[in-house]
């Protein structure tokens, strides 16, 4: 029964080195290095959504926008409300990159309920919606300065 637990301890902490070595060469902007080791960790465990998501990371960062978002999206499926959250968050931004800006909203509004510490979605969140206001307010300048004044007429 030890040696039972003693091995799902061994592999617990190989799995997280593991993690931790792809989340080490991409804080060292080996991004070719980091994406190799979650392709080869996912090679393994496609059902890792902690190397989903580093995989994502890595693609984005290599300009791979359409193979980061498959895997953010693979990441979303984790019981890891926190990895859900980050999940969420990088989605709004490659959405907000788009010019799609209700659904960016919609996605940092999801990070925010699922980690209501996450100051960035909430930062990003607020911002969105005050630029999404004064373009509405400038649209709505626009149309009044195109209607024909009736007191000339």
């Amino acid at each position: 029964m030890r040696l039972r637990k003693f091995f799902i301890l061994v592999l617990f902490f190989s799995v997280s080195l593991a993690q931790d070595r792809g989340q080490k060469l991409y804080q060292e902007q080996k991004y070719d290095a980091a994406r190799a080791h979650y392709d080869l960790i996912l090679s393994k465990r496609d059902n890792d959504k902690a190397a989903h998501f580093g995989r994502g990371a890595s693609a984005y960062s290599q300009d791979e926008k359409e193979t980061a978002l498959q895997s953010f999206k693979q990441a979303l499926s984790t019981k890891d409300r926190m990895l859900q959250s980050k999940a969420l968050y990088n989605i709004g931004n490659m959405l907000y990159e788009q010019q799609k800006m209700d659904e960016s909203l919609a996605f940092y509004k999801k990070a925010m309920m699922l980690d209501p510490s996450d100051h960035d979605a909430k930062i990003n969140y607020e911002l969105m919606k005050r630029q999404m206001r004064k373009q509405e307010e400038q649209e709505q300048n626009q149309e009044k300065d195109q209607e024909p004044n009736k007191d000339c007429l």
